[in-house]
């Protein structure tokens, strides 16, 4: 019997993904095996070992959109990590990451950035005419 819960997520940026991962300072394996209870296993795109037994995987799904693929009472027993401990910064970071192509993109260029309390970030863009 599997223990794996899977999320979906609003990711669709395999390199968007990596980059906020990186941010985190999470180490991840790419193309890898997700370690479960008892030796299950499932394979991922991106795999993160928060230390321990237990892995936190990212499966693309058919849709485009990533899962969150874990079993996160060895996760959370192991590496003291709870799902939304690990997936609010993840997404806050990939969010921010994605703001700033998008907006690379359209010729802008963020010119400040401030992070308050809160952890909402506030960019200021230009773009010369």
């Amino acid at each position: 019997m599997s223990h794996f819960t899977r999320v979906k997520t609003q990711f669709t940026d395999l390199g968007v993904l990596k980059q906020s991962l990186s941010d985190l300072n999470y180490r991840y394996a790419e193309t890898a095996v997700v370690r479960g209870y008892k030796g299950a296993t499932e394979k991922a795109e991106l795999v993160v070992q928060p230390g321990g037994d237990y892995d936190i995987g990212f499966v693309a799904g058919k849709d485009g959109h990533f899962q969150v693929v874990a079993d996160w009472w060895g996760v959370e027993r192991d590496a003291g990590l709870r799902e939304q401990k690990f997936l609010e910064p993840v997404a806050r970071r990939y969010a921010y990451h994605k703001v700033v192509q998008e907006v690379a993109k359209q010729g802008f260029q963020v010119v400040q950035e401030t992070t308050a309390a809160d952890q909402t970030v506030k960019l200021t863009v230009r773009r010369w005419a």
